[in-house]
Order: C-alpha cells, then sequence, then structure tokens
C-alpha cells in the first residue's frame, strides 16, 4: 500500500513509519524540510509547507495513495489537496498531552495502518490543526 506520512520527522513520525515499513508499505514522508531524522532519511521526501494550500497542491501534483497519515499542518488544507488523491486520512493531533503523543507512537510501534488507526474518532484527535 502506498503511504503519504505528513509531518514524518516529528516525534511520532518515525516510529509511525517504522510500523509501515516493517508491514511492506510504500512510504513518502511529506514535510517542510527543516527537521530531518537519520530514522526516515532512507525514504522519499517531500518538501513543503503543508499549511499552504496553493503550495502543498502544486507540489503533490496529481500523484496518488491509498492512505495518508497528518502528523502535523492544518488538516482542513492537507484534506482539501488530498481529496480524491487518498483513499483514507488519518489525522493524529498532539495538543500538548503527553498521554496521546504516548498513544499515538504507541499505534505507530503496533501497526501505522488503517487497522491500527481505526479506533481514533474525532473527538480523540481534534481537527488536526496543530501547526
Amino acid at each position: 500500500m502506498k503511504v503519504l506520512v505528513v509531518g514524518g520527522t516529528g516525534p511520532t513520525g518515525p516510529a509511525i513509519v517504522a510500523g509501515l515499513e516493517a508491514r511492506g508499505h510504500e512510504v513518502t514522508i511529506c514535510h517542510t524540510g527543516s527537521h530531518e531524522v537519520a530514522e526516515v532519511e532512507h525514504l522519499r521526501h517531500i518538501h513543503v509547507d503543508v499549511r499552504d494550500h496553493d503550495l502543498l497542491a502544486s507540489t503533490i501534483g496529481s500523484e496518488t495513495w491509498d492512505t495518508a497519515i497528518v502528523t502535523y499542518g492544518r488538516l482542513r488544507t492537507i484534506s482539501a489537496v488530498l481529496a480524491g488523491q487518498v483513499l483514507e486520512v488519518h489525522p493524529q493531533r498532539i495538543g500538548g498531552d503527553v498521554g496521546h503523543i504516548d498513544r499515538m507512537a504507541e499505534i505507530g510501534r503496533r501497526a501505522a495502518g488503517a487497522d491500527a488507526l481505526a479506533d481514533l474518532d474525532e473527538e480523540s484527535v481534534g481537527d488536526g490543526n496543530a501547526g
């Protein structure tokens, strides 16, 4: 499965990416490029400000993915750009809640796929507007 991880270099990104890779998924990371981490440097990176609708749309182009895991940025903007290009979007909201950060990291370690994220609801992730 082709997976786009938006913000995959932050506190939970590498764990989510590792879970996806362990299950054989083709992972692309989309982030600003201002914070690189060794754990994910071997993957394809798309560097763009994901909060800028027009810039994100022109950078992404017509590429498609099976799912997107959004760990950073403005969910409404990202969802609007990815509409029709991604089958599923899974938002993650950190919001300063350490327990939530730990829970998301554990989800990343467990599976980091749609099955692992199925238990998240809109109330637990908010609107994904962490940026």
